[in-house]
C-alpha cells in the first residue's frame, strides 16, 4: 500500500514536470512564430521597395 502511494506521488511529480516543460516549449514556439512573422514582414517591405525602385517610383513606407 505504501509503495503504491509512493509510486502515485512520483507519477504525479513527473506529470507536473512534463506539463511545465510542454508549457515552456509552447512559449518558445510562439516566440519563433512571432520572429518569423517579423522577418516575413521585413522581406515583403524590402521586395516592395526594390520593385518600386526598379520602376523609378517612390516606395511606400509602412
Amino acid at each position: 500500500m505504501k509503495q503504491n502511494a509512493t509510486n502515485a506521488q512520483q507519477a504525479d511529480q513527473l506529470a507536473h514536470k512534463a506539463s511545465e516543460v510542454a508549457a515552456r516549449g509552447g512559449a518558445v514556439v510562439g516566440q519563433v512564430v512571432e520572429t518569423m512573422r517579423g522577418i516575413d514582414e521585413r522581406a515583403v517591405a524590402i521586395f516592395r521597395t526594390s520593385q518600386a525602385a526598379h520602376r523609378g517610383a517612390p516606395a511606400a513606407i509602412h
